[in-house]
Order: structure tokens, then C-alpha cells, then sequence
């Protein structure tokens, strides 16, 4: 695989003009196998594994101001950018999967696995400041490569089906995540963002998930699911909490571990989430049918950034959708509403250099009509 990696960044209507980016050859090689073995006429043990082989060879130009010169094709082409770094590397490991299925009755399947992966080593095709540029810090902002994140994953759950016309899955699941491979986004002047990949901590990650379903009536469906999970730092390598030019630093000292690191949420975790919702159907006789799908979910707040500056906010969405499909099946009209509540949302929020923060907006309420022909 050849991968080739360009940006330009436009700042201040284009007073500013950053490029930059890179090339990466990669090779990867994977053999991997599963079996199942029946120990009696309910109880199966699954077994598996994989063994992976990766070499990446990169060259970059960090993401920088050009002078004026050249800031197009350099983001194009980068012909017209410095080379500032040439570097390969290669990682390899074995991962390993076992698991228990017990299916006691027709309607009733219980599970339990244990599954190593892995997250590949690599480089920062993205790479913008240098630890040079960042006055009594000894923290690691080059290019990489950063090591392989190993996930020891652990789950036990069971699919049933409680009654007639009911489904009702559950599950309990622990992550250990070792050198977790983070993204972490800081405020800097000379690039607006600086994105730096590395491997920042180890994290324990736990919780349960619930989802259903139950048919009321032969025309009406009830939904909901509920989920819960936790995260925790074990051990951090990478000073998370230090936001680079911002005033007051978080960190005691550039660079440094300490309480406040540990103080931080887990980026990207959302502790509840939870919703549900009802399709109801009716036949219309020699005219089609119609169907009235209504949804409602929520997501709990959480952080976009790993030093928790960028928060993101909790959002309680509500979705419905009438349609109306005719006879033949060929077509359907349908009237829907997305976000019907208006709540705002976003997609990030990073901390910019400029003091501020890009966190673009997401579509507010939706309203709208969908008509689907069918022409085969």
C-alpha cells in the first residue's frame, strides 16, 4: 500500500498559508485461522489467532509556512517542500482469541471470550512543531513512529429471546488498552493545531450494554437499548494535560506527569447512552402500506481533546420518519424529521492557536420530503 498525504491550511483569508505532508510505503503480511469445537450438543469452544507483519517506510514535510513560495503545490505536490524527515520501521505480533458459546435451550445463547488485537505502529504524515519550538519542554512532537496499542478484550453476554416476539441482548465487557495510541490535539501558534500521535498511557475501559426489541402486535415494534461505560488512566507516558501556549499552562512543568494528567477524563467516552423508539406498519389495502418510525436517543457528554478542553456537549436527538410505499413496491414517498428537538452538536472541538476553537456544527432540525423510485 502507497499512501500519499497532503494538506494546506488557509488562515486569515489567506494572510497565512501552511502545507505540508507525506508519502508511506507500507507492506503488511497476516496469516490468521478460527475453529470451533463442539465439547457436548450445547457448549462450543471457539479458538484463534492471528500473526501480523508491518514495515512502513515514510518521508515528510512538516506542516509549516511557506514564505509565500510555493504554498499551493507544496500541498499538491509537495515538490516545492523541505523533506524533513525519512524514516522506516517494522512491528510484528501474535494475537490470540478464545472463547465459550452455551446455547442450554433453542432461544437462549451465553457467551464468553477473550480476544488480543492490535492497533499498528506508524508516523504522523501530519506532523507540524518541533520540541525546539516549544520553550522548556522535553515532550516528543516529532513525526514517530509511535508503537503498536495492544487491546485485551473481554466480553460475556447472552442473545435470548425471553418470550414470543421479544429479543433481549446483554453484555459486560473489560478493556485493557496497553500503549494507547492517542491524537493529541494542542493550540499552537505557528500551525493553528498541533496534532501529535504518540503513546500516551495505559487505560482500563468497562462497561454493559442492553438492547431489544419487542413485537407488540403484528404491526407495531417497540426498540431500546441502554449502555454504561467507564475509563480510567493506569499509567500515562505523555504529559496530556499540557496545552502548548496556552496561559496558564495546565502542567506544573512542560513535560511533567502528575495529578493533573491522572484528574483527566478519557477522551471520546460517553458514560450513559441510551434510547428507544417504535415502528408501526398498516397495509392499505389495493392503495400500499405506510410505515411510522419514530427514534430517540441520547449521548452523554464528553471530551474531544485528551487535556479535556474541547468538550463535547450531551445531545438528546429525536428522529421520525412516514413513509408511504405503493402497492407495486416500486415507490415510496417519504416525509421525515431529523434532529427534531434542535439541538446543537458538534463534531469536534479543538483548541486553535489563534485562541479560539474549531468545533464545526453539525445540521441543526431537519425537515423534508423523499421521494424513492425503483426502476429494475
Amino acid at each position: 500500500q502507497d499512501i500519499g498525504y497532503v494538506e494546506q491550511r488557509i488562515v486569515a483569508g489567506g494572510l497565512i498559508q501552511l502545507g505540508g505532508g507525506g508519502f508511506q510505503d507500507q507492506l503488511t503480511l497476516g496469516v490468521f485461522a478460527q475453529a470451533d469445537f463442539e465439547l457436548t450438543d450445547t457448549l462450543t469452544i471457539n479458538v484463534g489467532g492471528r500473526y501480523n507483519y508491518e514495515e512502513k517506510d515514510v518521508e515528510l514535510a512538516n506542516i509549516a509556512t511557506n514564505g509565500g513560495v510555493g504554498a499551493t503545490a507544496c500541498s499538491v505536490f509537495l515538490d516545492e517542500c523541505s523533506i524533513d524527515f525519512v524514516d522506516g520501521d517494522s512491528w510484528s505480533r501474535f494475537t490470540p482469541k478464545v472463547g465459550l458459546t452455551w446455547a442450554p435451550t433453542e432461544t437462549v445463547n451465553v457467551y464468553a471470550h477473550w480476544q488480543q488485537a492490535i492497533r499498528s505502529g506508524g508516523y504522523n504524515l501530519r506532523n507540524t512543531v518541533q520540541p525546539a519550538t516549544i520553550a522548556g519542554s522535553d515532550l516528543d512532537l516529532g513525526p514517530g513512529p509511535f508503537d503498536e496499542e495492544i487491546v485485551n478484550a473481554f466480553e460475556i453476554g447472552a442473545k435470548t429471546q425471553p418470550i414470543d416476539g421479544a429479543i433481549l441482548n446483554v453484555a459486560a465487557y473489560y478493556n485493557d488498552i496497553n500503549n494507547a495510541q492517542r491524537e493529541t490535539n494542542f493550540p499552537e501558534a505557528g500551525s493553528l493545531i498541533a496534532q501529535v500521535i504518540t503513546n500516551s498511557a495505559d487505560i482500563t475501559l468497562w462497561g454493559v450494554e442492553v438492547d431489544g426489541q419487542y413485537a407488540v402486535t403484528d404491526n407495531l415494534l417497540l426498540t431500546g437499548f441502554f449502555g454504561y461505560v467507564n475509563g480510567d488512566y493506569d499509567n500515562i507516558f505523555f504529559d496530556i494535560s499540557f496545552p502548548v501556549n496556552s496561559t496558564p499552562a495546565a502542567s506544573m512543568f512542560p513535560g511533567e506527569i502528575n495529578e493533573l494528567d491522572f484528574a483527566l477524563e478519557v477522551p471520546r467516552l460517553s458514560p450513559f447512552t441510551y434510547g428507544g423508539g417504535f415502528i408501526y406498519s398498516q397495509e392499505l389495502g389495493d392503495f400500499g402500506s405506510a410505515n411510522f418510525r419514530f427514534n430517540y436517543a441520547f449521548r452523554d457528554q464528553n471530551f474531544f481533546t485528551d487535556n479535556n478542553l474541547g468538550p463535547l456537549n450531551a445531545v438528546d436527538n429525536v428522529d421520525s420518519t412516514l413513509s408511504f410505499t405503493e402497492s407495486s413496491g416500486r415507490a415510496t414517498l417519504s416525509l421525515y424529521g431529523r434532529n427534531l428537538l434542535n439541538q446543537v452538536n458538534f463534531g469536534g472541538a479543538t483548541p486553535v492557536g489563534t485562541g479560539g476553537t474549531f468545533a464545526p456544527l453539525t445540521r441543526g432540525r431537519q425537515v423534508g420530503i423523499e421521494l424513492t423510485v425503483n426502476f429494475n
